[in-house]
């Protein structure tokens, strides 16, 4: 973990143009769409530089540009609980946005996704954030093994890989347990870890080749803290988030459950539970218990921890990174 104090950089102008037919936002060059994040769209971009003046070359680096347009946002409403209340408030969109910059931009751990800056111009016409960030080239953790074996020229890790899927999973997840923990340790919670959300960056260093992106759900919370809002996505999220009018739930609990549920899907290439809606998916969550199709009962103590149906049973991160099987 990096200790040292970071902050995206901020802009405060936007500069929007063509050159030979390509399209720029100030220094970037706009390519294709990646996706879709929570609240705005993800696009690839390219940086021009010169490593000094006096340089005749160029050089350039990809990034990830995620567009929040800001009169839309403003324009969704939708309720807003603060932590340890269950009087929920209205607010819109664009505050959700501005609350994950707000945190995003400070983290700083090598296995989650850097915001490297923010634009954010009152002027601008069109009304758009820009966010730059690291760029998951390599794509979704379930690619893992076919990348490390297209990419990798190292013999003696292909091998080590190649010789037991497991591996790559203890690999991955001590990476991913990290960041969370990272964050919990920072009095920060996910609240929608799920395993699209966890992307390959790099093969170099593979001890740096998982990072966890998305904080647009994150919030600031403090370790006996109780949220009464209904959080992540259906299939990754813990049963009490939806049954929680009354009691509420510990939102760190919460990026446990997820955490296992994600483990389970990278072993078996499924969700445990899925139901035709939303609330079958929560309900079969709360009340089925998880079916296994591997013969590793290390594994599988560490999954059902994770997943265990009162959130109080469920492990703290730290007891996650010394279980037995990462061993």
């Amino acid at each position: 973990m990096d200790n040292e104090i970071y902050e995206a950089i901020f802009k405060d102008k936007v500069e929007l143009r063509k050159e030979k037919g390509k399209k720029f936002i100030n220094e970037y060059e706009l390519k294709e769409d990646l996706g879709e994040g929570s609240f705005g769209k993800v696009k690839r971009v390219t940086r021009y530089y010169k490593e000094t003046e006096e340089s005749a070359e160029q050089n350039k680096s990809d990034y990830a540009m995620k567009i929040f347009h800001k009169t839309v946002l403003s324009h969704q409403r939708t309720c807003f609980y603060e932590s340890n209340s269950n009087d929920p408030k209205m607010t819109n969109l664009l505050e959700f946005a501005d609350n994950e910059i707000n945190i995003h931009k400070y983290l700083n751990h090598p296995n989650i996704c850097k915001l490297y800056e923010v634009i954010d111009d009152e002027d601008d016409p069109q009304q758009k954030i820009y966010l730059i960030m690291q760029l998951g080239d390599l794509g979704c953790i379930m690619n893992f093994c076919e990348i490390t074996f297209k990419y990798i020229r190292n013999q003696a890790i292909l091998d080590y890989l190649k010789m037991n899927y497991m591996q790559a999973a203890k690999l991955l997840f001590k990476q991913l347990a990290q960041a969370i923990q990272y964050l919990h340790e920072h009095n920060i919670v996910n609240r929608d870890i799920k395993i699209d959300n966890i992307i390959c960056t790099t093969l170099y260093p593979l001890n740096e080749c998982c990072k966890l992106i998305d904080f647009s759900t994150s919030r600031i919370a403090e370790k006996d803290s109780i949220f009464y809002d209904c959080a992540g996505t259906p299939g990754f999220r813990a049963p009490e988030v939806q049954f929680c009018l009354n009691d509420g739930y510990s939102p760190f609990k919460l990026d446990v459950w997820s955490f296992g549920i994600c483990l389970y899907v990278y072993i078996h290439e499924k969700l445990p539970f899925w139901g035709e809606g939303d609330l079958e998916t929560d309900l079969l969550a709360r009340d089925q218990p998880l079916q296994f199709e591997i013969q590793d009962d290390l594994l599988i103590n560490l999954i059902n921890s994770c997943c265990a149906k009162k959130p109080q049973d469920r492990p703290t991160i730290q007891e996650i990174l010394d279980h037995e099987w990462f061993k």
